[in-house]
């Protein structure tokens, strides 16, 4: 049997591919309708032999990929870096100066303040009140001043203690008691075929 190789593309994983056009083929069946069977297991292992090259070649080029994500991802980290630390000076100059000017020249909001020149701004945002939250202490403190309508319950059933309880069948969840829980649909998961490569 003769196989061919694939075209190499800069995307192309390079596997042998099975000709399922040639007659001569040893694995090649007269079903033109069907297309390429696998008939013994022969034909099976010439197939699992080629999904478990194409597996490898995938997850080569996927550890590539990945590899070179956490290249850029530590040049992207390493440029935003000696930004910070190369701009801490002229940026100290900046409010330096920016701390001297009046107050008529400045663009004010309910927010902020602003002065604008040519190749950017420099924004003050105004201090404002932060809110932070002891959820334990005010949940105690709201109940204990009657203003329980404040406290928010999520209720959840706990299911795993409820499921040791049930006996599951195909019919339904049975309780201790010989009750079918209706709020509990029961089905059969589909039958599930995984082909392993052997390393």
């Amino acid at each position: 049997m003769e196989l061919e190789k694939q075209e190499q593309g800069e995307d192309s994983i390079g596997y042998e591919v099975f000709d399922a056009t040639d007659p001569e083929d040893a694995f090649y069946t007269e079903d033109q309708s069907t297309g390429y069977q696998i008939t013994n297991d022969q034909s099976l292992e010439w197939a699992m032999h080629v999904l478990a090259r194409e597996y490898r070649g995938a997850h080569r080029l996927a550890e590539l990929c990945a590899a070179e994500i956490e290249r850029l991802t530590a040049l992207q980290k390493k440029y935003i870096e000696d930004y910070e630390n190369h701009s801490i000076f002229l940026k100290s100059r900046i409010i330096e100066y920016y701390r001297t000017l009046p107050d008529d020249v400045l663009h004010e909001t309910k927010t902020l303040r602003k002065y604008k020149v040519l190749s950017g701004s420099i924004v003050e945002r105004k201090p404002k009140l932060i809110l932070d939250r002891d959820d334990d202490a005010l949940i105690a403190y709201l109940k204990d001043s009657g203003k329980p309508e404040f406290v928010q319950v999520r209720e959840s059933v706990k299911w795993a203690d409820l499921k040791n309880t049930l006996t599951i069948t195909e019919n339904g969840a049975i309780t201790a008691e010989g009750e079918i829980i209706e709020a509990i649909k029961v089905h059969q998961s589909d039958t599930e075929i995984d082909i392993e490569f052997t390393k």
